[in-house]
Parts: C-alpha cells; sequence; structure tokens
C-alpha cells in the first residue's frame, strides 16, 4: 500500500492523484494492456474478451461505488503471475502511462517540491506508477497493491483498498508517522470521489475538473488548474 524511497523532512508534503490527475489514464486502460500482452495466445483472447464483455457492468458499478468498480476490475487480474505483470511493468509505463503525461506536469511537480516531499496517493496498482515516481522524483507512493498466491494474482488487492475516503485516512497516517502538517500541505485530483483527500489538507486543487468538481472547488476555494 505505502512504498517509501526515502524518509520525509518537511512540515509540509503535496498529496497527488495520478489517473485524470497527472495523467489521462485510467484503470481500464492498465489492465487492457496487460490483457492484451502478459499471457499466451490462447489467455489473451480469453482475458480481452472477457474484458469487453464486462465493461457495461463495470461502468454502471463506477457510477454507483468507485470502490465497488476498482474490485470488480482488478478481480480480471486472477490468474496472471507476478513474474509476467513485473516483466510487462516497463513496457507498460512506455507504452501506455509515459505517453499520456499531461506536459505540464514536469513544472507543476518542479513547483510542488518546494513545498516538501510529494505523495502519490493512487488507487492504481503500485507497478502501474512505481516507474513514473522514480523518474519525478516522487519518493512516497500510496497505492493499491495485488495480492498473490504463490506468485499468482488472486483477483483482489490487500486491504486496504485506496479509494475515496481511505485515501483521506492513509494521507492522515501517512502525515503523522512522517511528521507532516497536514494544514500546511497541499493535494490535487481530478474526481469528485477524492474530495475527502483534498479536505483533509489546507490547500485543496483540481486537476482538469468537471463542472461539479469545479463548483466544489468554488465553494471550498479549492485551486483550479487545466494541463
Amino acid at each position: 500500500m505505502t512504498t517509501d524511497f526515502a524518509p520525509a523532512r518537511s512540515s509540509a508534503a503535496t498529496f497527488l492523484d495520478f489517473d485524470g490527475t497527472l495523467a489521462k489514464t485510467n484503470l481500464v486502460q492498465v489492465y487492457a494492456y496487460l490483457a492484451r500482452h502478459a499471457g499466451t495466445r490462447v489467455g489473451v483472447m480469453r482475458r480481452y474478451t472477457s474484458l469487453l464483455a464486462d465493461i457495461p457492468g463495470m461502468l454502471g458499478l463506477d457510477a454507483f461505488s468507485r470502490p465497488a468498480f476498482a474490485e470488480r476490475l482488478f478481480s480480471h487480474y486472477a490468474g496472471l503471475s507476478r513474474d509476467r505483470i513485473e516483466t510487462f511493468a516497463p513496457r507498460l509505463h512506455r507504452e501506455v502511462l509515459a505517453p499520456r503525461i499531461f506536459p505540464a506536469v514536469g513544472e507543476f511537480l518542479k513547483a510542488c517540491r518546494g513545498r516538501g516531499p510529494l505523495v502519490l496517493v493512487t488507487g492504481a496498482p503500485d507497478f502501474t506508477v512505481r516507474y513514473f515516481a522514480e523518474e519525478h522524483g516522487i519518493e512516497h507512493v500510496i497505492a493499491n497493491r495485488l495480492e498473490f498466491r504463490g506468485g499468482i494474482a488472486t483477483g483482489r488487492v490487500l486491504p486496504p483498498m485506496v479509494f475515496g475516503s481511505t485515501k483521506a485516512r492513509l494521507m492522515r497516517e501517512w502525515a503523522r508517522e512522517n511528521g507532516v502538517d497536514l494544514e500546511r500541505s497541499a493535494a490535487y485530483a481530478d474526481s469528485i470521489s477524492d474530495a475527502s483527500m483534498l479536505d483533509t489538507v489546507g490547500r485543496g486543487g483540481v486537476i482538469n475538473p468537471g463542472p461539479k468538481l469545479a463548483r466544489m472547488a468554488r465553494d471550498f476555494n479549492w485551486q483550479i488548474l487545466n494541463f
């Protein structure tokens, strides 16, 4: 759930969502790539067909509950080997994620770093954001981790699932453990499901918000950015 490459040494930090906030990506794109590449030809066909058939149901769940949608999507990982996932993770980053990172992100992160350490807080699986974090000097990552048994994914994530209000709780725990003052800290996200994450810090910010989140941002005096 949490990966720290270095200790935090500041009383303030910047917490960042990933999908939709720093890159035009989503959980389905990530799994779809693995479904098309990580397995035998027969396995690839089966996984990809299963994903396509399930997309309408997952979209319905997403409108009702983001965690329920994520749980359904993560169930598709069942049967994939850890070795296979780790083998394809660098290619996934190069071919799917890196081209979709918003052009303004580099300068944005540079500005945020002046406040203190950067903390990625994302519902994405940890292996999907690892290389992004390393390339951009993000030393602290809070992300979902797939559960494996005997090196094979079970289709579940290790608790707690990093979504919604759980993000806010994990941010508070991380801040307490690292001596960070949340009132002096900032957080950025693109989804209304992350409102509790933004409300946890003294300086909330929304990136590429939809109309509802933009209205909320104006009501709460959160910063509004468009990349």
